[in-house]
Order: structure tokens, then C-alpha cells, then sequence
């Protein structure tokens, strides 16, 4: 099952394609249920809290299995996993990113749920159309790095292609680049802004960009990206921090990830705000670096008159 929903949170209608499939089924530990014969990914969970945050995580990609001799003994158990489940979609609540990536490296690729979407997944599958440039704040579309998106559950996944006119290497090689994911992973950062309320208009400071490299990358094969962001926002919200945590996936495996930390500015005017307040502070800091250099400079020649 496909549906398309509109997003209305950037400033202009952006179609993104949700995949309606069932692809994890989430066991608690202490139920006696036998796993349900559909090829979903089983997740064993030991409390209702981890049900929950699974639940918000994967969304209608995942299905709670309980069993009817557990339901009699525990009565308020799914009750209580849904409870939870709203207060963590709430937005002052959301799914905190750094708990996401936790479940996130443990997470199964989600083949199933991928089949029936633009997402390329075997060599020779054609990649889906690349992002608006709006989205990821390039000029020129040879520069973009990422596909449109694809959401699952609260989970976004996009293509990754290689051809960027801001990056030249002085060699060939059989790998994909480190840097060029890095750019990638980048443009994935800004995009989910931007997909989850950033207006276009906004703009992101890069505070921090912890990356790690697990697997070589091959240049023959579809690259796929996940990102998860607890980053929400419209017009009306305050500044803030926007965190993205992101894979690079090919064949299944996490071959690379990242987690993004960026300030978020939710217009132009405010951005240029706060770089006014920036320059100012580098000017006196420029200042006092130099007056210190000269007064070195001046010991150092009348030393050498001496």
C-alpha cells in the first residue's frame, strides 16, 4: 500500500511518499507468542516504554503482537504502550535523536518496506528524481547528492549518487569517497530540516559532525541513507538546535553513520542577526589578536638592536 501525504511545513506543498507496509513485529519478552509467518523483522522488547519508543520510531511499519494469554494477564500492557506512544509524538516530547540512533544501529534494514518504493536497491535500478534544490540549498542541481525522500514511519531514507561538480579527486577510485559522504550526509541534514518545518527561508549553522566509517562503499551499487531528526518547527518557533542522526546503508549493512548537530534559524532576518552579532565579536577578537602580535613583533625587533 502507497500513499502520498503534502508536507506544508516548508512553505510550499512537497509530496513525500509513506510505504504502508508492515515490516517489524515487536514481541515483548515475557509473552509466550509465536512470531507471526509475514517476513517482518521480529523486535523483542522487555518493557512498555521500549514498545513505545519503537512504536513511535517505526509507525505504521511496525505492529505490536501480543499474545491472548498475555493480554488476560496483563490487562492495561497495551494501554499503557499506546499511552506512551502519544506522549513521545508529541512535539515538546519528541523521540529524543540520540536514543533514536541507538535503536537505529540496532534496527534491521528494512528490505520489505523499501520493494515497492522509488528507493533503488539492486544495481541497475534506476534512483529516484533528485531533491528540490530549495531543500538542500544548492544553486545548481549537478550538485545535488540525495534523492527525493522516502518516509517510513518517522524514519526518512533517500538514494545517494556521485557526480557533484564541487568535488573533484585526483585519482579514481573503486570506493566511494569518505568526503563525498560527508557532503551527502550534509544535504541530508539540511533536507530533514526543512522536511520537518524549517521554512525555506531558514537557515542551519553547522555546530558539530561526529561521522564514523565501518565499510568500504562500493561505486557499483545503490547507497542508501536513513536519517532520523526529534527536530520539529514552523514559522512561529524560536531558534534552535537541530539534530540528525544518519546512515549510509548499501547491501543491508550500516557502512557509515553520523550524527549532525546544527542551530536552526527559523528566517533569513534572524540568521543575519546573529551573523551581525558574530562579526562583531570576531572584530574585537581580530583586533586583540593583532595589537598582541605587533607588541611581540616590536619586543622581538628591539631585542635583535640591542
Amino acid at each position: 500500500m502507497q500513499q502520498i501525504n503534502k508536507n506544508h511545513g516548508q512553505g510550499e506543498d512537497y509530496d513525500i511518499l509513506s510505504v504502508g507496509l508492515t515490516s517489524y513485529t515487536l514481541l515483548i519478552t515475557e509473552d509466550s507468542a509465536s512470531a507471526p509467518e509475514d517476513g517482518s523483522h521480529i523486535i523483542t522488547v522487555r518493557s512498555a516504554e521500549e514498545a513505545a519508543r519503537y512504536l513511535v520510531l517505526l509507525g505504521d511499519t511496525c505492529s505490536l503482537h501480543i499474545s491472548q494469554e498475555y493480554r488476560l494477564e496483563h490487562p492495561e500492557m497495551e494501554k499503557q504502550i499506546r499511552k506512551l506512544a502519544c506522549v513521545l509524538q508529541a512535539p515538546d516530547t519528541r523521540l529524543d535523536s540520540r536514543v533514536a540512533a541507538e535503536m537505529m544501529r540496532k534496527l534491521p534494514f528494512d528490505l520489505k518496506g523499501l520493494l515497492r518504493s522509488p528507493i533503488a536497491l539492486s544495481p541497475g535500478s534506476p534512483p529516484g528524481s533528485k531533491i528540490s534544490k530549495a531543500l538542500v540549498h544548492k544553486t545548481s542541481e549537478s550538485n545535488i547528492l540525495i534523492s527525493e525522500p522516502c518516509l517510513k514511519g518517522n524514519i526518512w531514507h533517500f538514494n545517494m549518487s556521485l557526480e557533484t561538480d564541487e568535488m573533484h579527486f585526483d585519482h579514481e577510485s573503486a570506493h566511494v569517497q569518505g568526503m563525498l559522504m560527508i557532503e551527502a550526509l550534509r544535504q541530508v541534514g539540511i533536507s530533514v530540516g526543512h522536511l520537518q518545518g524549517l521554512p525555506l527561508d531558514g537557515q542551519i549553522a553547522l555546530l558539530s559532525y561526529n561521522m564514523g566509517f565501518f565499510h568500504f562503499v562500493e561505486r557499483s551499487s545503490p547507497i542508501i541513507i536513513r536519517a532520523y531528526s526529534s527536530f520539529t518547527a514552523d514559522r512561529k518557533s524560536e531558534d534552535k538546535e537541530i539534530p540528525v542522526y544518519a546512515q549510509v546503508i548499501q547491501w543491508g549493512r550500516v557502512c557509515a553513520e553520523a550524527m549532525l548537530i546544527g542551530f536552526a534559524f527559523m528566517s533569513e532576518s534572524s540568521c543575519v542577526v546573529k551573523e551581525a552579532r558574530i562579526e562583531k565579536i570576531a572584530a574585537r577578537q581580530k583586533t586583540h589578536f593583532e595589537s598582541r602580535l605587533m607588541q611581540l613583533q616590536q619586543m622581538e625587533n628591539n631585542r635583535a638592536c640591542a
